[in-house]
């Protein structure tokens, strides 16, 4: 859902390089500009919904629309950039683009986020602005700039595929 009432959808067909914008308009899907040829999107604990595409990143709230720039990674001419995975906090995005490992956009700066064992790891916030992340069988916390263990390679969690952060 986005803040103002409106439901909106993201297609991606990957073999067909299609990235199309649309929102459900009673009970049909009908296709809207993309600007920003959005891939991938999500929703923040405070309500907003973040759009990234290879031509930016936006986030909608009820008090307007904010542009977030790209992570700096290198772009070959008239290549476009293949964002893989977005999470959405309420004072930060984490975004994972193909070819280029994932990113931590805090306080107005991107910073690549490198840590052994969590490579291309799931990635979720709660309302307490936690961050948790998951790889392969790892799961942890990220406290500050620490990473914080719960679980490294329980047999109980088998491949971790996605977080929810809830209640």
């Amino acid at each position: 859902p986005h803040p103002d009432g409106r439901i909106v959808v993201v297609e991606k067909q990957r073999l067909a390089g299609l990235h199309a914008l649309s929102e459900i308009v009673d009970g049909r899907l009908v296709r809207k500009e993309n600007p920003l040829d959005v891939e991938v999107m999500g929703r923040a604990p405070d309500g907003s919904l973040v759009l990234a595409g290879s031509r930016g990143i936006e986030r909608h709230s009820s008090a307007g629309v904010s542009r977030i720039p790209l992570p700096p990674v290198p772009q070959e001419a008239g290549k476009r950039l293949s964002l893989l995975f977005l999470a959405a906090g309420d004072k930060e995005l984490w975004l994972r683009i193909g070819g280029h490992g994932t990113w931590r956009f805090v306080n107005g700066k991107w910073t690549q986020f490198i840590v052994k064992g969590l490579d291309r790891p799931e990635i979720a916030m709660d309302k307490g602005g936690r961050v948790y992340l998951g790889s392969g069988s790892r799961l942890a916390m990220l406290v500050g700039e620490k990473i914080v263990e719960v679980a490294i390679d329980n047999p109980d969690f088998g491949t971790i595929m996605q977080i929810h952060a809830g209640e």
